[in-house]
């Protein structure tokens, strides 16, 4: 124990469920981590899985940094094979596995049944979906989840999760190069270098702080002021229905407006869904309204389609003509270019007069998700959308652009603005 800095300590105790070991590079975390583990696995039996959200091999995991721990120390109680890590005299094992491997089914769940100790590496690249999938699945009496990364952006889910969001029995362990006596030499200089000449690329990279992401955030300024509970439906006024379709998700964003505000009361988010299911969702959400439809959005849809001798439009306006409602269709001959329709988007959010005229109900969670996750490429004027392949590995990042795009088809409509007046 005399081998280990008393912040990896923990470790050993009961105290913590979680212990999150976060910082900049040279810090040591997966040093400390790695030391720890060994010494408790001699010291008690333990089932210890070591993993990250995607491992193509053994070789792209903690196995190496184990092995080598291990003959730093001199250990001679391990057996190493190609597979595993095990511990002759205590019995306690460690297994290396992706978290996209062992989180995408019940099946697969069992595979991690028994574990005591989970060491998840690199975790500023796990996804939501492997979060809440993990963390009920590692549940033994006092067992243990070590989660170590360099923090990179408020909005990785690492970081609302169990920073913002800290959940009971969380120890968490900030660390850098400075607290780290063993950093090399070369690695001080380095970043020595760089705190001279890129400050603020040293304290991100080095000290581990997070990256401003308010430069690349496609909306500004948005705030719990824009979220009002109070908003409510009102059979008696105009209701407007702004689509993008696209069959999975489908979203739309319903609302009422006044001559300068946008008040969106709901949102219709269906998978695998055609505009004819879309459009009976919405009725059955509101059937008996009195007022008149206005239906905004993508000025695609009111294009044919070769599936169909109806534009989308078209069957919006057909399906709900059948119940009685009078519907009109307001949108533009062609999109406009997404910059304007974010301008036109933000101007409403918070205005340059410092009055916001675009506010939701809280119902509306995947819309308040987008306008608070959707970013910029770095460097561009492109919304990063989320790669087919990130989708795979966790399908909440489907739901990312779309309902975004029917909020400002709305916004850019009614309340244009032009990219000079920026």
């Amino acid at each position: 124990m005399a081998l280990i800095k008393k912040c990896f300590k923990p470790i050993f105790e009961n105290t913590y469920r979680y212990l999150i070991y976060k910082g900049g590079r040279g810090s040591g975390k997966s040093w400390g981590i790695a030391d720890s583990l060994l010494i408790m696995a001699r010291m008690q039996t333990a089932r210890i899985l070591c993993t990250r959200q995607f491992q193509t091999s053994i070789k792209k995991s903690s196995y190496k940094l184990l092995v080598d721990r291990i003959k730093h120390f001199g250990f001679t109680d391990f057996k190493v094979s190609k597979e595993n890590i095990v511990n002759l005299i205590t019995g306690s094992e460690f297994i290396f596995s992706g978290l996209s491997d062992i989180t995408g089914t019940d099946e697969s769940l069992k595979s991690i049944e028994g574990i005591t100790h989970c060491w998840v590496e690199e975790a500023h690249k796990v996804s939501l979906a492997s979060w809440r999938l993990l963390t009920p699945s590692i549940r033994g009496k006092n067992s243990k989840i070590i989660i170590s990364y360099n923090p990179n952006s408020d909005v990785d889910p690492v970081h609302q999760e169990f920073i913002v969001h800290q959940k009971p029995r969380t120890f968490i362990c900030h660390i850098n190069y400075l607290d780290n006596k063993f950093c090399p030499k070369e690695l001080v200089e380095e970043a020595e270098a760089l705190k001279v000449s890129k400050p603020d690329e040293y304290a991100h990279i080095w000290l581990g702080q997070l990256k401003d992401t308010s430069k690349t955030s496609v909306v500004k300024y948005f705030s719990k002021d824009n979220i009002d509970g109070r908003i409510t439906y009102n059979e008696t006024l105009p209701l407007h229905l702004s689509m993008d379709f696209n069959v999975d998700p489908m979203m739309w964003v319903v609302s009422h407006q006044t001559k300068d505000k946008i008040f969106v009361l709901d949102e219709i988010v269906i998978e695998n869904c055609t505009t004819k299911e879309a459009a009976q969702e919405f009725l059955r959400r509101y059937p008996n309204h009195k007022a008149q439809i206005i239906l905004n959005g993508d000025a695609s849809g009111n294009y044919r389609k070769t599936q169909s001798k109806y534009t989308d439009y078209a069957i919006v306006r057909n399906i709900l003509g059948q119940y009685g409602y009078t519907v009109q269709v307001e949108i533009r001959r062609f999109n406009p270019p997404i910059q304007h329709r974010v301008h036109a988007f933000n101007q409403l959010v918070l205005g340059n007069d410092g009055i916001r005229r675009w506010f939701c109900h809280p119902r509306c969670k995947w819309l308040i998700d987008n306008i608070k996750n959707l970013k910029y490429k770095e460097g561009t004027g492109l919304i990063d959308l989320p790669s087919p392949s990130k989708i795979l590995a966790d399908r909440d990042l489907k739901f990312q652009g779309h309902i975004f795009d029917a909020a400002s088809y709305q916004a850019e409509f009614y309340h244009p603005i032009s990219v000079k007046s920026k």
